[in-house]
């Protein structure tokens, strides 16, 4: 994939653009800019290009003197784009999530407290309530019960927490809990799994891409396999992202036992029922 520059300001929706050399251009090329555009080539005059814009979809946009494209890339900005919302989509499918917490602000005489629902996942759900002791800030557990699907009349997101004993703490104090979450946005993603949906997203965008070249003897000549490789490059991104997502599926179970601390009794329910 090259770039290159404008050799003039262009302005969006205009039929010509003027580059720095057009001497290595020719009709078909596509351009792309940083923003996404997308402009096909039709005609070369010197340094002048007759194009399409809008191409793919995309929205022209007026571009600077001396700014930078791409000539033919591979993988657009909007595939890119396409792939990486793919990726976050496919996260809860394979088991995937993200450790949230919570604060919950004690009332008198209410041991039943409702959740969120926007973010709140309920497999495993809850995995802890504590709060901080006085002195030394360690975290003490209290014992819970998650609810989930309960009626509107008990919780209108349906989701709550019954907690029956405080410890020592007392109306308006905070009871924290830590839960697991959805993972929806990019932003939501915990350090360790962004791989993962650089994974993903590669093998999504190499999957729906077609490439002219191939040195594939079989009968799908639309994904490349460069001399020396034995699987699609789509194939090999698929495989290790299955492996990095049950790494991480270990990873996160484990966490939903150990990261928080627990009544003794749980500990003892759990030997029992696990």
């Amino acid at each position: 994939m090259q770039t290159h520059t404008l050799g003039a300001a262009y302005t969006a929706d205009g039929a010509s653009m003027t580059v720095a050399d057009g001497d290595i251009f020719s009709p078909g090329a596509v351009l792309e800019f940083e923003d996404g555009d997308l402009y096909k080539v039709t005609a070369v005059a010197d340094d002048v290009l007759t194009v399409i814009p809008n191409w793919e979809g995309t929205e022209s946009e007026d571009h600077a003197d001396g700014e930078h494209f791409w000539i033919d890339p591979r993988l657009s900005r909007s595939v890119i784009d396409q792939a990486l919302d793919a990726a976050i989509e496919a996260m809860p499918s394979f088991g995937i999530w993200r450790w949230d917490t919570a604060a919950i602000t004690l009332v008198a005489d209410q041991y039943f407290y409702e959740l969120s629902d926007t973010d709140y996942r309920p497999h495993p759900g809850i995995i802890g309530a504590y709060y901080p002791e006085t002195t030394s800030l360690v975290p003490v557990a209290v014992p819970f019960r998650p609810f989930s699907l309960v009626h509107a009349d008990v919780s209108s997101t349906g989701v709550g927490v019954h907690l029956w004993e405080w410890g020592d703490r007392t109306a308006g104090d905070d009871i924290y809990i830590t839960y697991s979450s959805e993972i929806a946005a990019i932003t939501d993603l915990m350090d360790r799994q962004e791989e993962l949906v650089v994974l993903w997203a590669a093998n999504y965008a190499l999957g729906h891409t077609i490439i002219p070249s191939t040195m594939d003897p079989g009968h799908r000549t639309n994904q490349t396999i460069q001399g020396g490789q034995e699987v699609r490059d789509a194939r090999w991104f698929q495989a290790q992202f299955y492996m990095a997502a049950k790494a991480e599926q270990a990873l996160l179970k484990v966490e939903a036992r150990k990261l928080v601390p627990q009544p003794r009794m749980f500990g003892r329910m759990r030997r029992w029922t696990w």
